[in-house]
């Protein structure tokens, strides 16, 4: 059972139900903790606290991500994934997040001329990373990719557009929205 509490805080939930179980997995040096609860037969809710290493944490986030691709994203085995990737910190740990779990063939694609996305730190870590990984790193212009996929309107644009439509607050959206798209 799946539940998110988006609009109440789990600790004051929990401490309306007793004491949680406390879960150590590793070593005492933990970087992770995570507070969460179960139903028990009869009703009953067992609250817990799961507390990781570094090693545990990385296993459970992979193995986390590999259950998100598969049950929420329906990737098979058999497929490759495309994955954006500007070598900052954010796409840098899903790649080798994915590379670890060693299920699928990638290609990452790096998009340039994207606002505040690309610098020459970024771009020389991804190409570093990539090569060290043994993975197919592509990179690409807006106008390559509104030509390949027959979009009617420039890549930038569709890619704010959706970003506006879906309310999402990404760097792009905020750092893009008052610029002239080329």
């Amino acid at each position: 059972m799946c539940l998110n509490m988006y609009n109440y805080d789990i600790n004051v939930f929990l401490s309306h139900i007793g004491t949680p179980k406390v879960i150590e997995m590793g070593e005492k040096n933990f970087i992770y903790s995570k507070k969460t609860f179960r139903f028990k037969e009869g009703g009953n809710i067992q609250p817990f606290i799961i507390r990781m290493d570094e090693g545990n944490f990385s296993k459970y986030y992979e193995k986390r991500l590999e259950n998100i691709l598969r049950d929420k994203c329906f990737v098979k085995d058999s497929d490759k994934l495309s994955i954006a990737f500007f070598g900052g910190i954010d796409s840098s740990s899903l790649v080798l997040a994915l590379n670890s779990l060693n299920i699928w063939d990638m290609v990452v694609i790096t998009i340039t001329g994207v606002p505040d996305a690309e610098t020459h730190t970024s771009m020389q870590h991804a190409r570093r990373l990539t090569s060290q990984l043994g993975i197919d790193h592509l990179v690409s212009n807006p106008r390559d990719i509104q030509d390949i996929f027959h979009l009617k309107m420039p890549f930038l644009k569709v890619l704010n557009d959706m970003l506006k439509r879906n309310k999402l607050k990404s760097d792009f959206y905020w750092a893009s929205r008052n610029k002239a798209y080329s």
